[in-house]
């Protein structure tokens, strides 16, 4: 069974919005039970707090927040550093069930996953999926009511209760193709998760160490777009188009039929060819500004801080610099003057409906870091923030033969072979249905749980077979970096490597030791260090052994492990598998612990320790080629390549078997 820690963690998130009398005692454990104060003892908690005078629970209770806010995330972060700051692991656990009632929800739950993740004294626990803390982010209302109606007509309290999840759209809208994309739960989670973990208002001085984070924000959502580009290309849809003209109609509408189930507000829904106009505290030429602004620092190769002084945009660090300017982070060298591009794009975007506040209309998906991915114009509008970056890649000498060569290492070859399939260089992908708890965010009345039925992408399991020839002599220890990315573009030409270079998909990244001569590395697919591996919902976390030691804590940050490989298409498509072996003597950081926090270091980072890798992030597929260079030419003795097929099937598989095909996409 779980810890008692773990179970009254879960406490924290069951049914935010009800004080913790009506949360569940059967997850609070002995231990639990005797932490929780009487609501005297909570009363006075709060007051000694003085949580208004500290900035904390000025956001209303029952509003849906805009995370992409200075205000907001302040709040949060002050919360974070407040729970943070208990001295024991008794005091967090009792200020955060006082301040549970004060504080807004999304605040509330955010503020105290970031803690947990800080905290050593529950670097162990596993935080509860943010889906089923508050699903209302993740299921449409029609799912939510349709529950409801269930339990209404269910004959007893013992009835097991699933509803259907049906996508938002259908197939009229193009867009509805890559609909199980944008709206994966676990997408979307990822993408919350990350910003918990990296928050734009982090600064040392509130702790913890966020390595490299600049850079992070970029490769991490460099990652997301190519995927994204890809998962298009499956779908015979066009790559993304990015969102550079604010004053052209926004084409693509979106209905996310999402309503909060604290407040009844919705997130609202924008239609077809809407213009983007200035909204309270901004303008469109002010970001038109920001974003010239920072294209002559790319260009210029130096920022100005705030003291006057050029700050150069050179490697290693530059990157990193231009990372934090085009977010903003808190640590941007100038936010007066280069200001907060990505984020107000996020927030203009959220208000397209109603720009002037004039009707009191709620925020639309892009204002949340939770929901912002299920709508298309979030991959448009990233897709112009990524072209920042690039231009910044761009001019960058392109990389030598000595810098990316390992004249001690040859890869002979690399090839794959599924689990299912049994064919070398053929794999296979399908549907998969995944229950999530609904009942732990939403009350229904009913002891029992309710289910919600979603459907996903998911692959086969596979192998990866490297053939290494270590002509050294000696041992050594290498990097394996393996990427993926499809041959041929939407028009069924072929990929010009320059175009491919941005669509180069992490697939994984880990160090392994190289005997001398001849031998063939074997690594698991599930085993890679860019996915997370599968989340366990409220009740497999109370009812679970979970490891006890701070080393072997979850950090819950990763892309999900279903979505590793892109859908592919019935017929097959074609995609080209590149493995690179680099030297981990040149890689390598020095003094980092053997077992940390690092479910899916390339996306999200080891916790509080620097990033695990020197290299740039996405090397060596971060810098242009030479003019008119193909693969081939760009391949070196430590790198192989090999071209295989993705095969979609179109069937749903389960552990009960395979059913007949879906007839969703």
């Amino acid at each position: 069974m779980a810890s008692d820690r773990q179970k009254e963690i879960l406490t924290l998130f069951e049914l935010v919005a009800k004080p913790v009398s009506q949360v569940s005692l059967s997850l609070r454990g002995a231990a639990g039970a005797s932490l929780v104060p009487s609501d005297a003892e909570l009363l006075r908690i709060r007051t000694n707090l003085n949580l208004r005078g500290r900035g904390i629970g000025i956001t209303p209770r029952g509003v849906p927040c805009s995370l992409f806010e200075w205000e907001t995330m302040e709040e949060a972060t002050k919360l974070a550093s407040l729970l943070v700051a208990q001295p024991t692991y008794e005091e967090f656990y009792k200020v955060s069930m006082a301040v549970r009632v004060e504080v807004n929800e999304e605040i509330y739950v955010f503020a105290n996953m970031s803690a947990l993740i800080q905290r050593k004294d529950t670097s162990h626990v596993r935080l509860p999926p943010i889906e089923e803390v508050l699903p209302y982010w993740y299921f449409p209302s029609t799912v939510i009511s349709k529950a409801d109606s269930l339990v209404k007509e269910a004959a007893d309290e013992t009835e097991r209760l699933v509803v259907n999840y049906e996508f938002a759209h259908n197939e009229r809208d193009h867009e509805f193709r890559v609909a199980y994309f944008r709206e994966d739960i676990a997408v979307n989670s990822h993408h919350w998760h990350w910003h918990v973990a990296y928050p734009f208002t982090w600064e040392p001085s509130q702790g913890g160490m966020k390595d490299r984070k600049g850079e992070l924000f970029y490769y991490m959502h460099q990652q997301v777009i190519a995927r994204y580009d890809v998962e298009r290309l499956c779908n015979s849809l066009s790559r993304v188009r990015p969102l550079s003209d604010l004053r052209e109609p926004v084409k693509e509408g979106y209905f996310p039929n999402l309503v909060s189930t604290i407040s009844g507000t919705h997130y609202e829904p924008r239609s077809s060819n809407m213009l983007l106009k200035d909204i309270e505290g901004n303008t469109l030429e002010r970001l038109t500004l920001w974003k010239n602004r920072i294209f002559e620092a790319v260009h210029m190769k130096f920022a100005i801080n705030e003291k006057g002084e050029r700050v150069p945009l050179v490697e290693p660090l530059g990157i990193d610099i231009l990372g934090s300017m085009v977010e903003p982070a808190a640590l941007s060298l100038n936010r007066p003057f280069y200001g907060e591009y990505h984020n107000f794009g996020h927030r203009i975007i959220a208000r397209i409906h109603d720009p002037e506040s004039r009707y009191s209309e709620s925020r639309g998906v892009m204002s949340s870091t939770a929901t912002a991915m299920r709508d298309p114009i979030f991959y448009r509008w990233h897709k112009e923030i990524d072209n920042i970056f690039n231009e910044y890649k761009e001019g960058l000498q392109p990389y030598t033969k000595s810098e990316v060569e390992w004249g001690d290492v040859v890869v002979n070859n690399v090839s794959v072979r599924g689990d299912v399939t049994k064919n070398t260089n053929l794999l296979q992908t399908y549907w998969q249905d995944r229950e999530v708890l609904l009942s732990s965010g939403v009350d229904f009345g009913r002891t029992n749980p309710v289910f919600v039925n979603m459907r996903h992408l998911q692959h086969e399991e596979f192998q990866y077979d490297i053939e290494v020839d270590n002509i050294s002599g000696n041992e050594r220890k290498a990097t394996v970096r393996i990427f993926l990315a499809p041959v041929f573009d939407e028009f069924q030409d072929k990929l010009s490597l320059t175009e491919q270079r941005r669509l180069y998909c992490e697939l994984d990244k880990y160090q392994t030791n190289l005997k001398a001569g001849k031998q063939v590395i074997t690594r698991r697919s599930e085993q890679s260090n860019v996915t997370l591996p599968t989340v366990m919902g409220f009740n497999q976390l109370a009812n679970s052994n979970l490891p006890e030691t701070p080393e072997e804590g979850f950090c819950g940050c990763g892309w999900p492990g279903h979505l590793l490989l892109p859908k592919g298409r019935p017929e097959g498509m074609r995609f080209v598998l590149v493995v690179v072996l680099t030297n981990w003597e040149e890689d390598k950081v020095e003094n980092l612990p053997d077992k940390v926090c690092g479910d899916a270091a390339s996306y999200c980072g080891l916790r509080n320790q620097k990033y695990p890798d020197k290299r740039p992030m996405g090397f060596p597929f971060d810098r242009r080629f030479s003019t008119g260079a193909q693969l081939s030419d760009f391949l070196t003795s430590n790198m192989a390549e090999k071209e295989i097929i993705i095969r979609h099937s179109g069937e749903i598989v389960d552990v009960k078997g395979i059913f007949q095909p879906a007839p969703i996409f």
